[in-house]
């Protein structure tokens, strides 16, 4: 585009009516009227070389001019060429633009200046058809400044409604009320390689919206939400989109959401990759209800100063996330928990919670939570979870609660975890906590094949669960087996189980071996303790003694 502004002074420039005879194969002029641009007459017609761009200038914007006037031409230029290019210069504006269908909208970046001038606004460039729609908008390349934001709410610099094919693409904005970029109820979106900086409302905000792609944006300090993903009651599903490569720093809400906590439209094959969230005043990223058969992973979340590093609720939306995975996420320093699934709120069912890694959290690093609803086929896998209860020391590395008179966990996983502490001062009191309270049930669910040691206390803590299979963790034994002999003159004797809790005397098997001198009768168990047990026999076994083989499995 550079060499196109510098080709364009010295080159004929004519209006339509007067270009010469399409006769001489190479000639070049400039058309000055209707849809301007370069041409090359290629020796029977004149052909557009420029996709018929024309300088927002040439219908009489200037960086010296007025806003007003600068309004008008910028309108009349959308109005009349398909593809208008700002140059490298500001152009101070005070109405709201809007734009047809079939419009391509071009500067040179940094250069390229649209200057909101006047108190903070939320809509500055719009289509023209907010009820039936427009369709084929590009808006490339520019830059929106304006007044500092005082508020925030709906609306944005560039703020589309019911666009098919729309592209916005290293568009840099900061200030006014609304967000960087708006849609909703579009389809074929693509908002890519964007700059948003401290306004008002969220950074990027697609609702209601087919295929949309939010690709490789930076969004910093802005007064909301940094890029939003939902569906609005009224309106249309939100389907396929993909948040993707995005860099996100000091927002003022979340870093990013998908769903909404409110009643709305649902959210549907929503993918959210490899983003990179810092410092987000609230919740690094949402998964909220309404949203089905959706990933979150590959992203990166550091600082999350509210409840949460990621959070899967519903809230009141009336429709639980459900097809959820979140995988492969690096979560450090989260003020509240690392990985939250809130079945406080509503239910939870079908998410699975795979090779993260999750270090530094205040609270729990990864808490699957029922406080009065149902949580159930919960995977929770291969994470990586470390140095937890920075902030509150009755939290865990990985933990299941099931609370309130209607709390429930069942059908539920846990495996092939690693939870521990490598602190001077442990502060995570234990691996893994399996807990139902206060009426709550935790049950027909499993745990097993964890790596559990180097907490602050044991790697495993359980309560109030029933029908549960817990095995095979270390750090917590739940299955022994030993040797041990009555002797002579004796007809019991201790053994010391090792094991991480307390056995019924179900959990124990006694199998005798070998041969007697006496017959010792009938062997029993009792006397169990988190330690011991005793194992005794009717008689005397005579010299030689009893010898036996022992079990003991906890499930």
């Amino acid at each position: 585009m550079s060499n196109l502004v510098r080709v364009l002074e010295p080159l004929p420039a004519f209006a339509e009516q007067y270009l010469p005879r399409a006769s001489r194969r190479g000639r070049v002029a400039v058309r000055t009227d209707g849809a301007r641009g370069i041409m090359l007459d290629n020796g029977s017609q004149w052909l557009s070389l420029t996709g018929e761009i024309a300088n927002i200038e040439e219908f009489g914007a200037s960086s010296s001019a007025a806003a007003s006037v600068n309004n008008a031409a910028i309108q009349d230029a959308l109005d009349n060429a398909p593809a208008i290019f700002i140059p490298p210069r500001t152009f101070d504006i005070s109405a709201v633009l809007t734009v047809p269908s079939n419009r391509i909208i071009i500067g040179l970046g940094d250069q390229s200046i649209l200057n909101w001038i006047g108190v903070p606004v939320l809509t500055v460039m719009r289509n023209v058809d907010w009820v039936g729609g427009n369709s084929n908008i590009r808006i490339l390349a520019i830059r929106f400044t304006g007044p500092a934001f005082t508020g925030s709410d709906k609306g944005g610099w560039v703020d589309m409604r019911i666009v098919t094919n729309l592209i916005v693409r290293d568009v840099r904005a900061s200030g006014n009320n609304g967000s960087g970029v708006f849609c909703r109820q579009c389809t074929k979106v693509l908002v890519e390689g964007c700059n948003i900086g401290a306004v008002g409302g969220q950074g990027v905000d697609v609702n209601s919206t087919v295929d949309g792609r939010i690709i490789g944006n930076v969004v910093d300090g802005n007064n909301s939400d940094a890029i939003a993903v939902y569906a609005p009651n009224g309106t249309q599903d939100s389907e396929g989109c993909v948040v993707l490569g995005n860099q996100v720093r000091n927002c003022a809400g979340h870093g990013i959401i998908i769903g909404l906590t409110t009643p709305s439209m649902n959210v549907l094959d929503c993918t959210v990759k490899g983003n990179s969230i810092k410092n987000a005043t609230l919740v690094g990223i949402v998964v909220g209800g309404g949203v089905i058969n959706s990933t979150v992973n590959d992203n990166k979340v550091r600082e999350a100063q509210g409840n949460a590093g990621i959070k899967v609720t519903a809230g009141t939306h009336g429709t639980p996330p459900n097809g959820i995975t979140i995988a492969k996420n690096g979560v450090w320093d989260s003020v509240g928990y690392g990985i939250h699934l809130d079945g406080a709120s509503s239910n939870l069912r079908d998410i699975a919670v795979q090779g993260n890694r999750v270090r530094g959290s205040g609270e729990h690093g990864i808490y699957v939570e029922a406080t009065d609803k149902t949580v159930s086929e919960i995977s929770v896998d291969r994470n990586h979870v470390s140095n937890s209860a920075q902030v509150d020391p009755n939290s865990d590395g990985i933990a299941f609660a099931a609370t309130g008179a209607a709390g429930v966990i069942e059908e539920c996983k846990a495996q092939g975890n690693r939870c521990w502490d490598d602190q001077g001062v442990k502060t995570q009191r234990y691996g893994m906590l399996v807990y139902a309270g206060g009426g709550g049930v935790l049950q027909q669910s499993q745990f097993t094949e964890n790596h559990l040691r180097g907490n602050l206390n044991t790697g495993l803590n359980r309560s109030g669960d029933t029908n549960c299979f817990i095995r095979n963790n270390k750090g917590y034994n739940t299955e022994a087996k030993g040797t041990g002999t009555i002797p002579n003159a004796a007809t019991s004797v201790v053994i010391n189980h090792g094991l991480s809790l307390t056995p019924a005397v179900q959990d124990i098997k006694i199998t005798p071996s070998g041969t007697t001198t006496n017959p010792p009768g009938h062997m029993w168990v009792d006397t169990i303790t988190a330690t011991q047990f005793t194992v005794h026999c009717t008689a005397d076994p005579g010299a030689g003694g009893l010898t036996f083989g022992w079990q003991a499995i906890v499930t």
